[in-house]
């Protein structure tokens, strides 16, 4: 506005464009709901994939009951490698070990306490194992998990005095039997949404 109170063409541009703010903020909106959307898309298509095999008969949901125990796996290398930016390669000799120690332990012991015992004795070696490695700089984590893995798949894994003769049965959660394939499957669900929670 100049002096006697006319509005100059610069103030009517501005008026009429608007400014690099509004702009940055129309766009940062766009770009909100756009995510927003892809994220509801992703989800929605994991959890139908993940739940389709409930529908599938008993032999071919057999197949399928490996994918969300990998699945807790895979989750947990993003608390180390996506959050700590630490590299682990031996994770899939620590969740053998778990599993190891849970078929152990059911053999006297109810199956839920097998499998939080399998979980905890996996979990005290890890740490036994990372703590030295994580206090150091550079490759040192994943080098030793890297060793620890060789190890238990070559000393452990193949050692038929420790693998042979396990009878592992399906645990019951609060009077519920989950031996029936579809509803342990279900339960494997379930710990994966747990598992997803803790991490996020």
């Amino acid at each position: 506005v100049d002096r006697d109170g006319d509005e100059t063409a610069h103030g009517l541009v501005d008026r009429e464009v608007g400014d690099a703010g509004t702009a940055r903020s129309f766009s940062s909106r766009r770009v909100r709901r756009t995510s927003r959307r892809r994220s509801a898309l992703l989800y929605g298509t994991a959890v139908v994939l993940l739940a389709s095999p409930l529908t599938y008969p008993a032999e071919s949901l057999r197949q399928a009951q490996s994918v969300p125990g990998l699945a807790v796996v895979l989750v947990s290398i993003v608390v180390l490698t996506g959050y700590g930016g630490r590299i682990s390669l031996g994770h899939a000799g620590f969740a053998g070990l778990g599993a190891l120690f849970c078929a152990k332990l059911s053999d006297g012991a109810p199956e839920l306490i097998a499998l939080v015992g399998g979980m905890l004795a996996a979990g005290a070696i890890g740490v036994l194992t990372g703590y030295p490695a994580i206090r150091r700089r550079g490759l040192f984590l994943a080098l030793t998990t890297f060793a620890v893995g060789v190890t238990v798949s070559r000393f452990v894994f193949e050692s038929p005095s420790l693998t042979s003769g396990i009878d592992v049965r399906r645990p019951s959660l609060f009077g519920l039997s989950l031996a029936g394939d579809h509803t342990f499957y279900a339960f494997e669900l379930a710990c994966l949404v747990v598992a997803l929670l803790v991490v996020r």
